[in-house]
C-alpha cells in the first residue's frame, strides 16, 4: 500500500478502531492482526523489563507461526528481523529511544525533492 514506517505504525495501532466493530469474533485473520498489534505495543514500549524478554520472544514466534499458516507464505526478511529484537532489547534496552522513525521523516522530504 506504499506506507512509510511511521504511517504503517499508525495504521497498525489504529486499524482496530476503524474496522474492529466489523470483525467477527474468532476470525483467524483478526486474531493475527490483534497479535501483531500487541507485539508492536510490547516491542516499542518506552520501558522494558528483562523478565519480559521471554514473553516477547514467545509472542513473536506465535505471531510468525500464525501468519505463515494463515497466508501459506514464508516470512519476509523484516518479519525475520523481529526474531532478534529480544536479544537487542536485552543488550541495549527499549527500542523506542534508538529507532530511526524521526530520521525517516526528514529523509522522506529529501527523497521527494530528489525524485522531482
Amino acid at each position: 500500500m506504499g506506507f512509510s514506517a511511521s504511517e504503517l505504525l499508525c495504521f497498525v495501532r489504529y486499524f482496530s478502531l476503524m474496522v474492529g466493530h466489523k470483525a467477527e469474533e474468532g476470525d483467524a485473520v483478526w486474531k493475527v492482526y490483534l497479535s501483531l498489534r500487541e507485539l508492536v505495543d510490547v516491542m516499542f514500549a518506552p520501558t522494558f523489563l528483562r523478565s519480559d524478554i521471554p514473553r516477547l520472544n514467545e509472542m513473536i514466534a506465535q505471531h510468525h507461526s500464525a501468519y505463515m499458516s494463515l497466508s501459506g507464505r514464508h516470512l519476509r526478511p523484516k518479519y525475520h528481523f523481529a526474531l532478534h529484537y529480544g536479544t537487542i532489547i536485552d543488550k541495549i534496552g527499549p527500542l523506542q529511544p534508538v529507532w530511526a522513525m524521526r530520521s525517516e521523516s526528514i529523509y522522506h522530504g529529501l527523497r521527494q525533492a530528489a525524485q522531482q
